[in-house]
């Protein structure tokens, strides 16, 4: 458990991305806030000693690669607590593969890294090995990815190649034993919702949910690829629809956040932080 203290600058570094990014960005990711948050609190948890609590600068001198950086609000969070940042991001920028992610705006966010001295790679996660050097990174964040590739070994052993030893790799993405996964297949409904862009997109233009995973697995997964010291734990942010409008569907989605923290293992989303051997070559 982190502080306080470093919990609070975390939201701060958050709301300075918010801030940040065109408005839409802002309006259309601000139900993600709680994810964006974890994976902050579970990065300073690791990389900063309680007792540097009150430098300006929490990741100073820390280098951390964003795998899988979307529209880039985590990565400026992650640049304005301090780090050299580094962010990975095809398919927000890239539309030749899929047009799932495309958004607008593509130049406006690369210019607005630029501006804040985050270094992009506007390529394939599977090509980390030929761009990115062995045992340089201290950190490694991936949010709602590794559910979107055919190939989660090969993406978690590229990240243990990126880092440093003693490096750590935090994973988060949405828990297939979530409590409205449940319930779904309780009432005979598939747990997963996007059949239709899955079976019409085809193999490549698909880049939605290929696989998604319990806690369980993700630790497993993080072993089999060489980690260290793994643990997971799930989350939610029970009121998120909420905060966008009250209606019968997002009284219901409350109702059932909240009886999920009743379970273990049953909120949405889920975070899984490993550490790579400190005697690794």
């Amino acid at each position: 458990m982190i502080s306080s203290e470093l919990r609070q600058r975390a939201r701060q570094a958050l709301e300075q991305a918010y801030g940040a990014v065109p408005a839409v960005d802002a309006r259309n990711y601000r139900w993600n806030a709680r994810a964006y948050q974890e994976v902050l609190y579970e990065l300073l948890g690791v990389l900063v000693p309680s007792t540097a609590a009150s430098q300006s600068q929490l990741l100073q001198g820390k280098r951390v690669l964003d795998v899988g950086a979307g529209r880039g609000i985590l990565t400026l969070a992650i640049r304005f607590l301090g780090a050299e940042t580094h962010a990975i991001e095809k398919y927000a920028f890239d539309h030749s593969t899929s047009q799932m992610f495309k958004e607008g705006n593509e130049q406006e966010i690369l210019a607005l890294w630029a501006t804040h001295g985050i270094v992009p790679y506007v390529r394939d996660f599977y090509e980390m090995d030929t761009f990115i050097p062995p045992a340089s990174f201290d950190a490694a964040v991936n949010l709602e990815v590794i559910e979107h590739l055919k190939a989660p070994k090969h993406f978690l052993d590229a990240i243990h190649r990126a880092l440093k030893p003693g490096g750590f790799v935090i994973t988060s993405t949405p828990n297939y034993g979530r409590m409205q996964a449940r319930l779904r297949l309780l009432f005979g409904k598939n747990p997963k919702i996007d059949i239709e862009p899955f079976y019409t997109l085809g193999e490549q233009a698909f880049i939605g949910h290929w696989r998604e995973y319990l806690p369980a697995e993700l630790v497993t997964m993080h072993r089999l690829s060489g980690f260290e010291h793994v643990r997971a734990h799930t989350f939610c942010d029970p009121f998120y629809l909420l905060k966008k409008h009250v209606s019968p569907w997002s009284l219901m989605q409350a109702a059932i956040h909240l009886v999920s923290y009743l379970l273990p293992d049953a909120r949405y989303d889920a975070v899984c932080v490993g550490q790579k051997s400190r005697a690794a070559a």
